[in-house]
C-alpha cells in the first residue's frame, strides 16, 4: 500500500528501518535478560583459595594412566646400522625360475617392433 504525501509524492518505506530497530531492541534485551539468569555476574568472577594436596608415590600409581609415552626418536640410519635386506627365501618369496624369465624377454623381443629389414 503505498502513501502519498500532500505534494504527491511517494513517502520513503519505514519498513526496513522498523524491522532493525525492533531487532536491535530485541536481541539487546535477550542479551540483559540471559545473562542475569545464566548468573555469569560479579559472583563468578571472584576468585576463591583451594588447598594444595601432595600425593604419596604409592597413591601416585594408583592414578589412571592418561597418557602414553612417546617413543624414543629415532634418527636417520645408515645402511650398516639397519643390516643387509632378507633373502628372498626368509620372506616366504620363492625365486622365479630362469626359464620363465627367458620366456618372457622372449614375447617382449617379439612384441617390439625392430629395425625394418628390406627383403630383395
Amino acid at each position: 500500500m503505498n502513501y502519498l504525501s500532500n505534494s504527491g509524492q511517494k513517502s520513503p518505506n519505514l519498513t526496513p528501518w522498523i524491522a532493525t530497530l525492533v531487532s536491535i531492541g530485541v536481541h539487546g534485551l535477550l542479551g540483559v535478560v540471559l545473562q542475569m539468569i545464566s548468573g555469569t555476574g560479579e559472583e563468578q568472577q571472584t576468585t576463591r583459595e583451594v588447598n594444595l594436596l601432595e600425593l604419596t608415590a604409592a597413591q601416585q600409581d594408583r592414578l589412571p594412566k592418561l597418557y602414553q609415552p612417546l617413543p624414543p626418536k629415532i634418527g636417520p640410519r645408515t645402511a650398516r646400522e639397519i643390516g643387509a635386506a632378507p633373502k628372498p627365501e626368509a620372506v616366504g618369496l620363492t625365486k622365479i625360475p630362469q626359464q620363465a624369465i627367458d620366456e618372457l624377454q622372449r614375447l617382449q623381443a617379439e612384441k617390439q617392433p625392430g629395425p625394418k629389414q628390406l627383403q630383395s
